[in-house]
């Protein structure tokens, strides 16, 4: 029981134990959290523009979500052109060092050009995920059909290439017309910075690769007209491999782009968090001092209330 004597005394102790509790809890949460509050509005006159930080932050987070999701597929790209290019090398070695459909066979013309068929088809058939990642926007459907099934071309003229929307002879669906076939993927990596970063199996380069080899083809099975058509191959060839250098610059320029827009992203978002932190980060040291002196004060203010709770009228008022 509390003497009568000492009450006012004692409610404004406990008082005192409840304001040193909170700011005890507060200071505690702070060195816990490391920042001075985890409600915005206790920023004050600065929460609009911690607010503003933490909005452009999340906006430069999400053009690098972009970029990570992008940035794979444009690899495939890269590695594939690659690969397709060797191939093209190869066939332009070959229709170069055959003069003579004598010399067609003997190096077997024929089964050389069958085999880089198999794989300019192995290569416009990649595949990223569940993507199909030469077919345009048909991303479930393989685009290149079996090029060494294809017959023979005429051997004069050459063909003109097909465009938008017809589909190329040697794809899958053809003939038909599909706009989906010849789509271009793009994506924004940052404002204004738009990349265009798709290849599509009807591109012009792949065109002239494909009809290369069957003319390189056609000639090794075709005596009587080999000179028109080895010629004819390598005219397609040169151009082939022209049309292959570009896209692969291509696709080199698009990954250098998406590297830098991912740089300047994390660039600012540290800026960014620099800024967040000076308002809401605390002074660890100052926090620590605080929270230690509070804990003193609310140790000598219980021992008080301890004592005064034992105080008794008679104790209080002395002896007669």
């Amino acid at each position: 029981m509390i003497p009568i004597s000492t009450y006012s005394q004692h409610q404004w102790l406990l008082g005192d134990v409840r304001n040193n509790q909170s700011l005890l809890a507060g200071l505690s949460r702070q060195v816990t959290s490391g920042k001075r509050s985890v409600d915005v509005s206790a920023y004050r006159t600065q929460t609009a523009r911690l607010l503003s930080a933490r909005d452009m932050v999340a906006r430069h987070e999400s053009f690098i979500g972009a970029i990570n999701l992008t940035e794979p597929r444009a690899k495939v790209y890269d590695v594939a052109l690659t690969a397709l290019q060797r191939v093209a090398a190869s066939v332009s070695a070959y229709v170069s060092g055959a003069n003579s459909s004598a010399q067609a066979t003997d190096i077997n013309l024929d089964q050389k050009m069958a085999t880089a068929m198999n794989e300019v088809r192995f290569y416009l058939n990649q595949t990223y995920g569940n993507r199909h990642i030469f077919s345009g926007a048909r991303y479930g459907t393989e685009p290149v059909a079996d090029i060494t099934a294809l017959a023979a071309p005429a051997a004069a003229p050459p063909p003109a290439q097909i465009v938008n929307p017809a589909l190329t002879g040697y794809d899958t669906q053809a003939p038909a017309n599909d706009a989906n076939a010849w789509a271009k993927e793009s994506f924004t990596a940052d404002d204004g910075l738009i990349i265009s970063y798709g290849i599509n199996s009807q591109d012009p380069a792949f065109q002239d690769l494909v009809m290369a080899m069957r003319y390189a083809k056609a000639a090794a099975n075709d005596p009587a007209n080999y000179d028109t058509y080895i010629n004819g191959a390598r005219q397609l060839i040169e151009t082939a491999r022209s049309g292959l250098q570009a896209l692969s610059a291509d696709t080199a320029s698009n990954l250098a782009d998406m590297k830098r827009a991912r740089d300047h992203h994390n660039t600012v978002i540290s800026a960014l968090l620099q800024e967040q932190d000076k308002v809401e980060n605390i002074d660890l040291a100052d926090v620590s001092t605080r929270l230690a002196a509070a804990q003193t004060q609310l140790e000598a203010t219980f021992a008080v209330t301890a004592r005064l709770t034992q105080t008794s009228l008679v104790n209080f008022l002395g002896p007669a």
